[in-house]
């Protein structure tokens, strides 16, 4: 349900941006399609968990507290972008995700730091020097 309304903000800020400028795509394009792919598929999921209620009794405390920690990254991910940028909190979020699901050792957790620093360069470079998107 957090992922569902997740997308739904998505979906509202980016119609805030402006969904189509003219004939051609606005910046709230995108970000309206994957919050809207986000709520769909947060939804379905919703609905196959509770349908089968036999699997939330495999379910152990760790993976339910794994999966709202990195809900709440995903939100602080968010309200950070604006205040220190969308690299940079993308790149710690990618470093709390890979903690929070098995980088354990200072090497596996160099390897996703590397990886989250090589991410955040391809992101930048598609979004700002190719697409000419600005990001916060």
């Amino acid at each position: 349900m957090l992922l569902a309304g997740f997308g739904l903000y998505v979906v509202q800020t980016g119609r805030s941006y402006g969904f189509m400028d003219g004939t051609s795509p606005g910046a709230g394009y995108f970000p309206v399609l994957i919050g809207a792919g986000i709520t769909l598929l947060a939804l379905v999921n919703l609905i196959n968990a509770i349908r089968r209620t036999d699997v939330l009794e495999h379910i152990g405390s760790e993976e339910i507290v794994r999966v709202l920690a990195c809900s709440a990254a995903i939100c602080l991910f968010t309200w950070l972008s604006a205040h220190i940028g969308m690299l940079v909190s993308g790149f710690l979020l990618m470093i709390f995700v890979a903690a929070a699901f098995g980088a354990r050792t200072g090497r596996q957790l160099s390897r996703s730091a590397l990886l989250a620093l090589l991410m955040s360069g391809v992101l930048y470079v598609i979004f700002v020097r190719i697409l000419s998107v600005p990001l916060p």
